[in-house]
């Protein structure tokens, strides 16, 4: 049985592929995000090598040497909960992200390959 392939069936099946690689995309980066949200990389939220630890006078650091102790563990801690923070914000945008992918791209590729068979079945007077 030869296959005859017309310019319709080549466009849903085009457009089933393309859909299809959107949902595959969108579960990828939604299992993904998922997994940041729950389970955060610790080295990301520490932000503490943002502040140098160069070595100044008398061995002291010099974070030490220009501002009290107490004003700088505060300025870290701080700086760590920001950064948390943005870094869970970033986690729920991505997940997001593929989540809508999965809804847009997830109707299409149903309507389209419904619409096959049909095509398959009728195909166009020539």
């Amino acid at each position: 049985m030869k296959v005859k392939w017309n310019l319709q069936q080549i466009y849903f099946y085009l457009v089933c592929f393309v859909t299809l690689i959107m949902i595959i995309i969108g579960a990828v980066n939604t299992v993904r995000s998922a997994v940041d949200f729950l389970l955060p990389d610790p080295a990301a939220a520490d932000e503490s090598f943002y502040y140098s630890k160069f070595t100044g006078v008398e061995g002291r650091n010099l974070n030490e040497q220009l501002f009290d102790q107490e004003i700088v563990e505060k300025e870290l801690s701080r700086q760590e909960k920001i950064n948390r923070t943005n870094s869970n914000n970033q986690s729920v945008r991505s997940l997001l992200g593929g989540v809508i992918l999965i809804l847009v791209a997830g109707p299409a590729y149903l309507y389209h390959w419904r619409q096959i068979p049909g095509l398959e079945s009728h195909p166009p007077q020539e």
